[in-house]
Order: structure tokens, then C-alpha cells, then sequence
């Protein structure tokens, strides 16, 4: 049985990598004259011209099309989840990603996606807190990356109406109900003290994340500062070996 849900689980990881790819395609064909005048973006394929706009459209189709098939063969309960999350993704390319907030809330509701997904697709109900840990969570990485491209004078038209202030007070509020929603779900979910205990790690690295955010350091690549920062990685690998630890003792 745990075999099966392991296959189940890969076969839909790769199925919304292939949807997530075909959109983030469709997103770069749609912001290529922006990414042109942005100091990093303006490498990426079709920005520098090494990807032609009818390549990158003729690639996109064949994605989708795959998706659709794997999804109406294996999955084909998720097929409108996966239809929505494409529409989002291209109201958001033309009009969401102008509005201050609803673009980072739009971005983070991406990640929510990605949460319901794998639970419909290994028939799991996912837990309303975790739901809520993961929005906030993704609205935290959401607003630091709008910090760091503001800091290095980014082409984002949002960023001609975000200030600096309000972004801080933004990624502080996220991160703060990130905290309150994670440690809601380590209480109610009855699992072990181990769980718990996973709340101090987490602590430590959302508010050194909001910490280098407000210092103005580079944080336009979030991501990328699990690697960078000792302080956020160490605080990451504990929280995972106490969140692994938890379920088998």
C-alpha cells in the first residue's frame, strides 16, 4: 500500500512539475520586455533572445498536452484543479500581478495548489492549518521577494506603488500567522511531542528570514537562502529531522 501511494505521489509530482513548467513558459512568452530591463531576469531564455516567442508557445501546447493526458488517464478527479491553477496563473500574468497585496496573495494561493494536489492525488485529506501554515508561509516568501527586488530597483510595476515600510510590516504579519497556524496544526494534530517541539526551529527561521528582510539583504532569491544563510539552514534541517523524528517516535 505504501508502495502504491509512493508511486501515486511521484507520477503526480512529475504531472504538476510539467503543468507548472508549460505555465511558468507562458508566464516568461507574457513578461519577456519586462525581465529584459531586470539585472538577473534579463538571462532567462526567451528575455535574452536564445528561446523564440513561437518555440517557447509550440513547447507550452506540448506540455499541456501531455498534462492532459496523463492527468484524464491516472488522475482525472484533479483534472479541474489543475484547470484552475492555469487559469489563475494567466489572470494573474495580465492583470493580478499589477494590484499591491493581491499580488502576493495570488502568488502565495500558487503554492496552495501544490498542497491540495498531492492530497487529492494520494486520496488524503490535508489538514485546514496545514492549508493555512502553507499560505502564510508562501505569503512570507512572497513579500521578501518583493523587499529585495524593490531594494535593487526592479522593473515589477507593482513596485512603483509598494514601499519599502509596508512590505516589512507585511512579511512580519505573514510570517508571525505562519508561526500561529503551524503551531496550531503541531497541537491538533495529536501526533507526537517531537512535532511540537518543531515550533522552535520554525521560529528561528521565519523570523531570521523577516530579520534579513528588514536589514535589506538580498532576499529577492528566498529560496536560495536556505542554502546561503547558516542560520536559516541549520534552523531548516533541524525542524526536518524533528518533523521526520515525529513520525516514528
Amino acid at each position: 500500500a505504501n508502495g502504491e501511494l509512493l508511486l501515486r505521489a511521484g507520477l503526480g509530482v512529475v504531472i504538476f512539475s510539467l503543468m507548472a513548467s508549460a505555465v511558468y513558459l507562458i508566464n516568461d512568452l507574457i513578461d519577456r520586455e519586462a525581465d529584459r530591463r531586470h539585472p538577473q531576469k534579463k538571462f532567462r531564455p526567451l528575455a535574452a533572445g536564445d528561446f523564440s516567442p513561437a518555440a517557447a508557445v509550440i513547447l507550452a501546447i506540448a506540455l499541456f498536452m501531455l498534462v492532459a493526458a496523463l492527468t484524464l488517464i491516472f488522475f482525472p478527479n484533479t483534472a479541474p484543479l489543475l484547470l484552475a491553477y492555469l487559469g489563475l496563473n494567466l489572470i494573474y500574468s495580465w492583470w493580478l500581478k499589477h494590484w499591491p497585496v493581491v499580488d502576493v496573495v495570488t502568488v502565495a494561493g500558487f503554492y496552495l495548489f501544490r498542497i491540495i494536489y498531492g492530497g487529492e492525488v494520494v486520496a488524503v485529506p490535508v489538514s485546514a492549518w496545514l492549508i493555512l501554515c502553507t499560505l502564510f508561509l508562501a505569503m512570507l516568501i512572497a513579500t521578501s521577494k518583493r523587499l529585495g527586488e524593490l531594494a535593487r530597483g526592479g522593473a515589477r510595476s507593482v513596485l512603483q506603488i509598494y514601499s519599502a515600510d509596508f512590505l516589512k510590516q507585511l512579511t512580519l504579519g505573514a510570517g508571525v500567522l505562519a508561526l500561529m497556524s503551524y503551531g496550531i496544526y503541531t497541537v491538533a494534530s495529536g501526533g507526537s511531542s517531537l512535532l511540537l517541539y518543531s515550533n522552535l526551529p520554525a521560529v528561528v527561521g521565519v523570523f531570521r528570514l523577516i530579520y534579513l528582510a528588514e536589514r535589506g539583504s538580498d532576499t529577492e532569491t528566498p529560496e536560495l537562502l536556505v542554502l546561503r544563510d547558516r542560520g536559516i539552514l541549520g534552523s531548516v534541517l533541524i525542524w526536518l529531522g524533528l518533523v521526520v523524528a515525529s513520525l516514528y517516535f
